[in-house]
């Protein structure tokens, strides 16, 4: 992953985030991770604050359990606000392939066991579609357990896995991805 602009009040361009939440499984609606939806929710928000277009920012999922839920909290939450909107895009990996855009929420949903995202091609598509940041939501210690992807997601989990905010910084921002002169950053668990 080579980004080469730094994302504006983030302090890397791409993380993943620990979320210790529990997947479940929904009558209709397949798997569900009720607090990684949050955390991609306030994530969302987040990012509408500093002053990213919605249209610039897709969320991304495995599963349509999951993509349902993402929807009903970002209807409930984000629809009728008008500093939130909805965002460009809320759609499975499966769904997504061959398209882009600038910022990718991505949740994993899984806690037990990877599911079928242990098929390497179905995360590189997915970690392939961000055009300037990555942040993926899941449970770091399965995701590193998991032979078949340690490739893709070592670079992930190297990094810290809770989210670096950078403060008094907006979109569009001109700093560099390398620039480790952020004065300010801190460390958000949500």
């Amino acid at each position: 992953m080579e980004f080469k602009r730094a994302n504006a009040c983030l302090r890397y361009d791409y993380q993943m985030i620990n979320v210790d939440g529990e997947e479940k499984e929904v009558v209709n609606h397949g798997i569900q991770n009720e607090k990684e939806a949050g955390f991609v929710l306030v994530m969302y928000q987040y990012l509408r604050l500093c002053g990213y277009p919605a249209e610039k920012i897709t969320l991304l999922t495995p599963y349509n359990g999951q993509k349902e839920l993402l929807r009903s909290y970002l209807r409930e939450y984000c629809r009728k606000n008008p500093l939130f909107g909805m965002p460009s895009k809320i759609s499975t990996i499966d769904k997504y392939q061959g398209q882009q855009n600038d910022i990718v929420l991505l949740s994993l949903v899984r806690t037990r066991s990877v599911g079928y995202l242990r098929d390497v091609r179905r995360l590189l598509v997915a970690v392939s579609r961000a055009r300037l940041g990555l942040y993926v939501f899941g449970k770091a210690s399965l995701f590193r357990e998991c032979l078949e992807l340690q490739e893709i997601m070592r670079p992930l989990l190297q990094r810290p896995l809770m989210l670096q905010l950078v403060e008094n910084e907006y979109y569009p921002c001109e700093r560099g991805v390398d620039d480790e002169r952020v004065s300010k950053f801190r460390v958000a668990s949500i």
